[in-house]
C-alpha cells in the first residue's frame, strides 16, 4: 500500500500521521511516508547509534561457504581471516559481531553487515535490496 508498499498489517501497525492532518496518508504525504518507514524500522529493532554495514576488503581467500548472513562472528575473528576495512586498516572495534556478504560471488565486492542490515531485510528480504538501501543512505546522508 502507498509509496512504502506496506502490507495492510504493516500500515495498521506502523503508519504515522506526521503532518498532523488527521490521516495516515502514505500515498501522497511525504511526511507521513518517511515517518511511517522510520517507524517501521524502529519497530523492527533498528539501533540508531549503529551502522547497517560497510564495504570491506578480503586480504585472503575465504570460501563462499564461510560467508553469508548466517555466518556471524566477531570482527576480531574476521580480522584473523584477513577481513579489513575498505581502506585496508583493521576494525576499530573487535568485539562487534557481523557477517561478510559477497553477493556476486568470489572476487567481487564484499560487505561486513551488522544488526541493522537484518532490520532492513525485514522490510524487504533481498540482500541486494538491503545493500542498495544502505549504500544509498550513505550517499545521501
Amino acid at each position: 500500500m502507498g509509496q512504502p508498499q506496506f502490507m495492510p498489517s504493516a500500515y495498521l501497525r506502523y503508519a504515522v500521521d506526521a503532518d498532523h492532518d488527521g490521516r495516515r496518508n502514505i500515498w501522497s504525504s511525504e511526511q507521513d511516508v518517511f515517518a511511517s518507514v522510520a517507524n517501521y524500522l524502529h519497530g523492527s529493532g533498528w539501533h540508531a547509534d549503529e551502522p547497517w554495514g560497510q564495504a570491506v576488503r578480503l586480504t585472503q581467500d575465504i570460501p563462499q561457504s564461510q560467508l553469508g548472513r548466517s555466518n556471524k562472528q566477531s570482527l576480531a575473528a574476521w580480522s584473523t581471516l584477513g577481513v579489513r576495512r575498505e581502506d585496508g586498516s583493521v576494525f576499530s572495534r573487535q568485539d562487534v559481531t557481523g557477517a561478510v556478504l559477497r553477493p556476486d560471488g568470489p572476487g567481487t565486492e564484499a560487505f561486513m553487515v551488522y544488526h541493522n542490515f537484518d532490520v532492513i531485510r525485514r522490510y524487504n528480504p533481498s540482500d541486494y535490496y538491503a545493500l542498495g538501501v544502505g549504500l544509498l543512505g550513505y550517499e545521501i546522508g
